[in-house]
């Protein structure tokens, strides 16, 4: 297997926000506002409910009336805040959603499989697209993430790990430029065995590598200051030194500064 810096530069850090590159971990029940308010207005409601009821078996009926008022009046605040509460969440899983990187590198996959001449069944199903993370602290980590699905090829992969020693994704983040990798051999035995002996990768890692791929690109992206890597878009492609053309070459340096550009505005 072949590895090499790619000839051109990486994309510049752009102006951002501080809102750091998220995962793919949804939130869990707990975490849901509606679901707290919904739990919070049940036992004042209850126990109204229980004093109403307890007035009007005796007898007590202007208290009777005055808790059952009031127990109804509690229930239609409460269901005007939990829906309140659903629509904050509403807003909050926009803003935790990688979608608009989706469509980044939906651009980028496009770019790429028309500057070598795929055709539209090729391009699904020998190129793939996506993006890894490096999970947070940025600086200090060992770890990245792929935090969006595949664009290409299955479809598949967010939510997987790997760690940064390894393989052109670690490369292009510890030494923070573009490097390409030619596979040589056909033989994918030969090519894990390489993978360990070479690239630092474990048996345990091996496990989520897909045999079918012969070329892969992996470009940086940085922080705002420009001094350390935040994340690192990946290409690859089951065609054989695919990355090598000076047109493919250029459509994934165009199309990475478009997804730096990106990231900056709406990320770290």
């Amino acid at each position: 297997m072949k590895m090499r810096k790619f000839p051109i530069s990486t994309p510049p850090p752009m102006t951002s926000k501080k809102n750091p590159i998220h995962g793919v971990k949804k939130q869990s029940l707990l975490d849901r506002k509606w679901f707290v308010e919904s739990l919070s207005f049940v036992p004042a409601v209850t126990a109204g409910a229980a004093a109403s009821a307890k007035f009007f078996f005796e007898s007590s009926y202007v208290l009777g009336w005055g808790l059952a008022i009031a127990c109804a009046w509690t229930v239609a605040f409460s269901i005007i805040k939990v829906i309140h509460a659903k629509r904050q969440d509403e807003r909050d899983d926009d803003l935790r959603s990688h979608d608009g990187l989706v469509a980044a590198l939906t651009v980028v996959h496009e770019l790429v499989a028309r500057a070598a001449g795929l055709s539209q069944e090729e391009k699904m199903k020998c190129l793939r697209a996506t993006f890894h993370r490096v999970v947070p602290p940025v600086g200090e980590s060992d770890e990245i993430e792929q935090i969006v699905n595949y664009v290409g090829g299955a479809g598949d992969g967010a939510g997987r790990k790997f760690p940064i020693r390894s393989g052109i994704t670690g490369q292009a983040i510890r030494e923070n430029a573009v490097f390409v990798m030619d596979r040589q051999s056909d033989a994918y035995e030969d090519y894990k065995k390489e993978l360990i002996r070479h690239w630092h990768y474990t048996e345990k890692d091996i496990r989520s590598i897909t045999s079918d791929r012969f070329s892969a690109i992996a470009v940086p992206i940085q922080s705002r200051n420009g001094q350390q890597v935040i994340g690192v878009v990946y290409l690859d492609s089951s065609k054989k030194n695919f990355f090598s053309s000076d047109a493919v070459k250029e459509a994934v340096a165009n199309g990475c500064w478009g997804i730096a550009r990106y990231t900056g505005e709406r990320y770290v």
